[in-house]
């Protein structure tokens, strides 16, 4: 099964035949678009994909259209396509599903964005009489709310149906396979069979539906409408796929790099927060944090494709209002990536691989969860005197829980009681509890904080807590001290120490 691309004006048949493929088992990108009037069987067209090439004609294009009014573009031959670093990103992610099926009208002048990602792809332009076509788009603009404010005539849908194929025909044939067909080919069946050689694999011919049609031509073209619309025919009459050269009056299509804005100190400022805490723990700060905060990988990339239409726009200018929804874009692409690196889909997932933060001086901890008693806690406390060496900094980390050891100011006294009465006061003991912000925490969490548990003998709350945080089991304290004197020689079993220094810092 070999991946498609479909390309061609919108209203054309480009759903029909995408929709062949889709029920034939290609992908058509996440989440396509649900059927509507317009389209009752559907558009098999993703807003990730859309979302792309909005973003690059926007780099481009200028503002004559509005977000995802895009497709109804009217350019001239010799415009570049634009592309940079984020466009590429995200096209090479696309893409590494296949057998894939991408369909966008907007393709027509993007796709030397995609072609270095896609050239073993068929590209299948589907076509129909522009005057059907343009009647379709009228009617369409008048319908979706979205495409208010777009002044269209058959003219002006005429003159974008002959700008978008003249450069299919004269500019973006140099680059791939191409097999051109027909409307009333898809229809008749004959259009899918001759794809069917191309792809390696049958298509879904009950899908395509004559009764939908509704608009028809029933008048005659002139000049170059009618050239164009006679040429396309003339190579849908055509066997096999067509490797083809553009027409030597016109430049050879290609995509024109551009650098990437260095990041905005909104961004950069949130991106640092977003290391930090998965490094250490450490909660940010920001605004952008706290907005950002429990987003979800999928509410995430929803909220970027919403914004990539108008972030082509924003990274060609440099107001105050562009800079902010810039940043608001390289924020969300912060935290995209984190999730993507990480193979987390929800917060909750990227939440168990932070560290509980410890503001700890010392990279060596070990927890437990105490009886907190006097006599309970002298035991622990003489026992950790005689076994940890003065010479090894290691951190004390209990847990308390109010409900079962009552309140944490009598629990602290008692801490504090205990220590005076066995504890060298030359030699410094530091402590680190765990009060009722961990109640509501990820136990897993502390396993990333703390080199072990200390199981007291198999107490059965300390035991608790290594089972519920994964952390590693320590049952007696002659074991805890092997494992603090190997984990000085060892630096492999040291937390990393830039991240206790940035979570004691703060």
């Amino acid at each position: 099964m070999r991946s498609v691309l479909i390309l061609g004006s919108g209203r054309s048949g480009t759903s029909m035949l995408a929709g062949a493929f889709a029920h034939a088992g290609w992908h058509v990108g996440a989440d396509p678009y649900p059927a509507r009037s317009s389209n009752p069987k559907g558009f098999f067209e993703s807003k990730e994909i859309n979302g792309v090439n909005e973003y690059l004609l926007a780099l481009g294009e200028g503002d004559r259209l509005g977000p995802w009014q895009r497709w109804l573009a009217e350019l001239p031959l010799d415009w570049r396509c634009p592309t940079d670093v984020r466009a590429q990103q995200r096209i090479a992610a696309l893409v590494r599903r296949a057998p894939y099926c991408f369909k966008d009208p907007r393709l027509a002048y993007t796709l030397p964005a995609w072609s270095p990602f896609t050239q073993d792809a068929l590209r299948v332009c589907v076509f129909r009489h522009p005057l059907a076509v343009a009647r379709s788009i009228v009617k369409e603009c008048a319908q979706e709310s979205y495409l208010r404010g777009v002044d269209m005539s058959v003219e002006t849908a005429l003159a974008a149906w002959l700008a978008a194929h003249r450069r299919i025909l004269d500019s973006l044939r140099a680059d791939g396979e191409w097999c051109f067909v027909h409307y009333d080919q898809v229809l008749s069946g004959e259009g899918l069979a001759r794809l069917e050689s191309l792809v390696g694999a049958p298509l879904a011919r009950e899908f395509p539906d004559a009764s939908l049609q509704r608009n028809v031509a029933d008048s005659e073209l002139g000049g170059e409408l009618a050239a164009t619309y006679a040429q396309l025919c003339e190579l849908s009459r055509r066997p096999g796929a067509l490797v083809g050269a553009p027409s030597t009056h016109a430049p050879r299509a290609s995509a024109m790099p551009l650098g990437l804005s260095p990041a905005s100190a909104i961004a950069s400022g949130y991106a640092a927060e977003l290391r930090r805490w998965l490094e250490s723990g450490v909660e940010g700060a920001s605004s952008t944090w706290r907005e950002l905060r429990g987003l979800d990988a999928p509410e995430c990339e929803q909220r970027l494709l919403d914004l990539l239409p108008q972030a082509g726009a924003w990274a060609r200018s440099s107001t105050p209002a562009a800079r902010a929804g810039l940043a608001r874009v390289e924020a969300l692409e912060a935290l995209a990536r984190a999730h993507r690196a990480h193979a987390t889909r929800t917060w909750s997932e990227l939440e168990t691989l932070a560290p509980w933060p410890i503001a700890s001086s010392t990279s060596l901890r070990i927890a437990c969860w105490p009886k907190w008693n006097y006599a309970a806690l002298v035991e622990l406390l003489s026992q950790w005197s005689a076994h940890v060496s003065p010479e090894v900094r290691c951190a004390l980390v209990l847990r308390h829980d109010a409900a079962a050891d009552g309140a944490l100011q009598d629990a602290l006294a008692q801490l504090q009681r205990a220590y005076d009465s066995c504890f060298d006061p030359a030699r410094e003991l530091e402590v680190h509890v765990l009060g009722p912000e961990f109640d509501r925490a990820r136990p897993q969490r502390l396993a990333r904080s703390v080199l072990a548990v200390l199981t007291l003998d198999g107490d059965a709350r300390s035991a608790r807590l290594a089972r519920e945080s994964g952390a590693r089991t320590l049952e007696d304290f002659t074991e805890l001290g092997r494992v603090l004197e190997a984990a000085v020689l060892d630096p492999r079993v040291v937390i990393d120490q830039a991240a206790i220094a940035r979570a004691a810092a703060s």
